[in-house]
C-alpha cells in the first residue's frame, strides 16, 4: 500500500461492477456524448456543487481529470448503465489511505446523480448498494461518508437504504448559488 495516502485500486477490469438492472464501469473520456446533455440539465445540479457543463469540451476534460485521479488512487467514478443505456454516475472521492507518517484513513466521499429521466426508479440505490460493497470488499475502506443538502431528502433516502446513519448537520456548510446550505452528513463503516 502506497505511504503517501493514495489508495491502491484494482484495476479498471476488476471495477466493472454488476447487479440485476445495472452495469457499473469505471469513466473515459469516450464516455463524453453519453453524458451529455444530462450534465448541462441544470435540474440535475440543483443539488450538487458543480454547474451545469457548458459544452462536449468540458465534459471530456472532466472525465481527463478524473481518469487521473483514478490512476493516482485518489477518486473511482462509474457510469452507471442500464441494458447499455446511459443511467448516470456513483462515484468515490477523496481516498486517503495511509502515510508514511503511520496515520491511515482509509476513507472515502461517495457521491452520485442520475440523469432526470431515470428518477424514483431505484437505480441510485442499487447503484450506490454496489459502489460501497466494493469499496469495502474490494479496494478495502473502513469508512465511507456522503453529504447532502439539507433540501434534497430524496438523496438522503438513498443513503438510508444503503445502510449509511446520519451522523450530524453541518450548518451553512457550502455556499452555492448565492446562497448558505446546511448539509446532512451520513457514514458507513465496514462490517467486521
Amino acid at each position: 500500500m502506497p505511504a503517501d495516502g493514495r489508495i491502491a485500486l484494482p484495476d479498471d477490469a476488476a471495477l466493472v461492477l454488476r447487479t440485476d438492472r445495472l452495469e457499473l464501469r469505471p469513466t473515459t473520456v469516450e464516455d463524453a456524448p453519453r453524458f451529455w446533455p444530462h450534465v448541462a440539465d441544470p435540474r440535475v445540479t440543483r443539488f450538487v456543487t458543480w454547474v451545469p457543463h457548458p459544452d462536449l469540451d468540458h465534459t471530456r476534460a472532466w472525465l481527463r481529470q478524473e481518469t487521473d485521479l483514478r490512476r493516482a488512487g485518489r477518486n473511482v467514478v462509474w457510469v452507471v448503465s442500464e441494458d447499455g443505456a446511459f443511467r448516470g454516475v456513483v462515484g468515490l472521492t477523496g481516498l486517503a489511505g495511509e502515510f508514511a507518517t503511520g496515520a491511515a484513513f482509509q476513507s472515502g466521499e461517495i457521491g452520485y446523480w442520475l440523469g432526470m429521466p431515470f428518477h424514483g426508479r431505484g437505480l441510485a440505490t442499487e447503484a450506490v448498494r454496489a459502489a460501497a460493497a466494493c469499496a469495502f470488499r474490494q479496494i478495502r475502506l473502513e469508512r465511507l461518508w456522503a453529504r447532502v443538502m439539507s433540501r434534497n431528502p430524496e438523496s438522503a433516502r438513498v443513503l438510508e437504504k444503503c445502510g449509511f446513519r446520519e451522523v450530524g448537520l453541518e450548518r451553512r456548510k457550502v455556499r452555492w448559488r448565492g446562497r448558505w446550505h446546511d448539509c446532512r452528513l451520513f457514514d458507513r463503516v465496514r462490517a467486521r
